[in-house]
């Protein structure tokens, strides 16, 4: 390896162990510093291919019956709403990959061993039909390739002190993201108007949140189509069964051990979150 790939990999490594013990670590900017966008995805993509390579009992896996090493199952779109750029100062979207162990099956509890200092937003989840063009993707491309979509939870926690964050260290830390939960409903997506589309979450019984599909890039699929393009600008495609987390559509909220979150949907329907007691 030469000194720019052990940096890399010396930077995944680092918050790999921050997830794994549940200790926050300095922003990757101040581990190497100059960190560009580009070298930082590079340190994401480091970090994935670890954990796509652990054996399941390594990786901070959902309760759930596995007998496989983690796989790819999508990808999110993060820091689409305006709440959520004013509040981590940035200016410009991101993304991060989904893996099966990352998915919570309704009615599971997270798991909160390995968070530090967990936020649940409320998105739209875009299931695809066919893979998207990896050129030119318009939003009126996603429609036509998108299966259904499903009201969607994305429990977000920064690996980094403080959420200390520059848009290089979330991009690094595979876009802030630890688990995500959707809907059971399959809704066809011509049935939905998603930039007028309302949301409300609640936490605990009380409405802690509100927004609208417009918050998300001005429309949800206008922002699976920034992925499509950016992802292919890079020679990946978003596949056919691949699921595609959209972004926020309103502010983040704190998910504290024992909360119950529930977001609802306008024509999309609701889902529910809780998060285990005790951590």
């Amino acid at each position: 390896m030469n000194a720019a790939t052990n940096q890399i990999e010396a930077i995944a490594e680092a918050l790999a162990e921050a997830e794994r013990h549940a200790l926050p670590v300095p922003p990757p900017r101040e581990m190497l510093p100059g960190l560009s966008v580009e070298t930082a995805y590079q340190v994401q993509r480091a970090g994935m291919a670890r954990r796509i390579g652990m054996l399941p009992h390594l990786n901070a896996v959902v309760p759930t019956q596995r007998d496989h090493a983690p796989t790819v199952v999508g990808h999110k779109v993060g820091v689409t709403s305006r709440a959520v750029q004013q509040w981590l100062g940035f200016d410009q979207p991101d993304f991060g990959v989904l893996l099966d162990s990352m998915q919570i099956p309704l009615g599971v509890p997270c798991p909160g061993s390995t968070l530090i200092q967990a936020r649940i937003e409320a998105e739209l989840a875009f299931v695809m039909r066919a893979a998207l063009p990896r050129q030119g993707c318009t939003p009126a491309d996603v429609l036509h390739a998108t299966a259904y979509v499903l009201p969607a939870l994305e429990v977000i926690d920064s690996r980094i002190a403080d959420w200390n964050l520059t848009i290089v260290d979330t991009v690094a830390d595979n876009a802030s993201s630890a688990y995500f939960t959707l809907g059971h409903v399959p809704i066809d997506p011509r049935n939905l108007d998603m930039r007028l589309m309302g949301m409300k979450l609640t936490r605990n019984g009380e409405v802690a949140a509100s927004g609208a599909g417009a918050a998300c890039l001005g429309h949800p699929a206008k922002a699976v189509a920034w992925l499509a393009r950016t992802l292919g600008a890079a020679g990946v495609e978003i596949e056919a069964g691949h699921i595609v987390l959209s972004g926020a559509l309103g502010p983040v909220v704190p998910f504290l051990p024992g909360d119950v979150v529930s977001a609802t949907l306008s024509g999309a329907g609701t889902v529910s979150l809780t998060r285990e007691a005790g951590r």
